[in-house]
């Protein structure tokens, strides 16, 4: 008897799981006029718009469910009772690859995360709401939609939220938003103009990533950072302008934009991150404004057509791989406050033929120059010749520079560091055969000097005699150099 009663009693305890598991996976409370509908609150009498499915294994609607043209009504009637229509939740419409067109009436507040994520046919949107968030993802996959007018108070717009809306033309995005999420445009194909609020801070990462029709953008005034790959791939953007308030431009902002010949940096610009112009094949010319203290590093490789460049005065490294496959750079100017040069810096800058480096300079790393198969001279202010690395022998990429440049580039050094340089390790190899080195020339003595010669070296830098005829560089006890010519 105990035994059949422990039967029973399992059997209905298995009979109520199982009811409260079919009532808990019901996705909504009822349906009119082939809307689906939960009850949000039974005193208010509000509902909101939601899915036909369960939503496991990501099943919250048929493709059909919702199909062709859809209006949200303000109200609804079920069982005698009418409920306002105030919100659309989580996941609402996902994946209905039938809708086309969708109204959203004027006392809706809240349209939830992914409402709309993957309706790749959904071509116009309507949200003439009390709206003032658009959740993440919620037009995820859109990928038809054309169209779409946003509320005035609308003040956040999340995460992926039009991501994928690869058909979306032109968005106007009202002044009160002062939130644009991560990867809000990615990949917004067919993006041509965006009109940006004034109220925003920043662009965070990926805004606008793969927007490859987007042409021109204009960063309002009060943005003070542009996230990581904020504009990568966009390949069509050749004009940008960037407010006078912008401080820091975190890693790709710009990579692979090849419409991209020339950018104006403002002048508060402190910080650049790794590769922020990486591949951008089209860009000419830049100056980078000396507030700016560090650059990332592959900060402009591959761009192929850069010709001219001013560094910031205030950087302290050229960083690793910076100009790597920069073919059409033909000169660059380093400045005093510089003391190193790292890895692969200027890596097969095919047609670089001149390097001028500050006094302040204290290593050059491994391959800085390699593959600079046209480099004629470099020129180095340093009095103490800088370290570098040596060819291990049967590795072409161990050193600074390589075979070549021993062999066919000169040097330009300061008169009293000739000899230094002449001895020092790395910089000896390109003495074997020949004696590339040169005085730096144009120091003059201060007016009247009347120090001691303690050097006199030719205009190759070779030590000469006192009573050598012609222009000689000399070297004084007190440290100065100056020319002198005796005839």
């Amino acid at each position: 008897m105990h035994m059949k009663l422990n039967l029973l009693a399992a059997r209905i305890l298995c009979a109520l799981l199982a009811a409260f598991i079919s009532l808990s996976a019901s996705a909504y409370d009822f349906e009119a006029d082939g809307i689906y509908y939960n009850i949000t609150s039974t005193t208010d009498k509000t509902v909101s718009v939601t899915y036909k499915n369960d939503g496991v294994d990501n099943n919250y609607n048929d493709a059909d469910t919702y199909s062709g043209e859809i209006s949200i009504p303000f109200s609804v009637n079920y069982k005698e009772t009418t409920y306002y229509v105030t919100a659309i939740s989580d996941y609402a419409f996902s994946d209905c690859t039938s809708l086309t067109n969708i109204s959203i009436h004027s006392e809706i507040t809240e349209v939830g995360a992914y409402a709309f994520n993957g309706c790749s046919n959904l071509t116009a949107c309507n949200i003439m709401s009390q709206l003032q968030e658009i959740k993440p993802g919620t037009f995820d996959g859109c990928s038809s939609m054309r169209g779409m007018i946003l509320p005035d108070r609308l003040q956040t717009i999340g995460i992926s939220a039009f991501a994928g809306c690869s058909s979306l033309i032109t968005i106007g995005i009202p002044n009160n938003v002062s939130t644009i999420g991560t990867s809000a445009f990615e990949n917004c194909k067919s993006l041509i103009s965006v009109q940006l609020p004034e109220n925003i801070s920043q662009l965070d990462t990926r805004t606008f990533y793969g927007c490859t029709s987007l042409e021109s953008i204009e960063i309002p005034e009060g943005v003070s950072k542009i996230g990581d790959a904020t504009f990568m791939n966009c390949s069509n953007l050749g004009n940008i302008i960037l407010p006078t308030s912008v401080k820091y431009i975190s890693a790709s902002a710009f990579g692979y934009c090849t419409s991209l010949r020339a950018i104006e940096l403002p002048d508060n610009l402190e910080s650049m991150g790794w590769g922020v112009f990486y591949g951008c094949s089209t860009l000419e010319s830049i100056e980078i404004p000396d507030n700016v203290i560090t650059i990332g590093e592959n900060f402009f490789q591959e761009c192929t057509a850069l010709s001219s460049v001013k560094l910031s005065n205030s950087l302290t490294t050229i960083p690793s791989c910076a100009f790597v496959s920069c073919e059409n750079l033909k000169d660059i100017t380093i400045s005093d406050n510089v003391t190193n040069i790292e890895d692969y810096a200027f890596f097969d800058c095919k047609n670089l033929s001149s390097a001028t480096i500050g006094k302040g300079i204290k290593n050059i790393g491994s391959q800085a120059f390699g593959y600079c198969n046209n480099l004629e001279i470099i020129t180095i202010f340093a009095v103490e010749p800088p370290t570098a690395e040596e060819i291990t022998p049967g590795d072409n990429f161990s050193g600074t520079f390589q075979t070549w440049n021993y062999e066919n580039t000169d040097l330009r050094v300061p008169a009293e560091s000739i000899e230094k340089y002449r001895t020092a390790p790395v910089w000896e190899n390109f003495f074997k055969d020949r004696n590339p080195l040169t005085a730096i020339e144009g120091v003059e003595a201060a007016e009247g000097a009347e120090s001691e010669v303690v050097a006199r070296y030719d205009l190759s830098g070779r030590p000469v005699a006192d009573d050598y005829r012609g222009m000689t560089i000399v070297r004084r006890a007190d440290g100065s150099t100056a020319k002198e010519i005796l005839r």
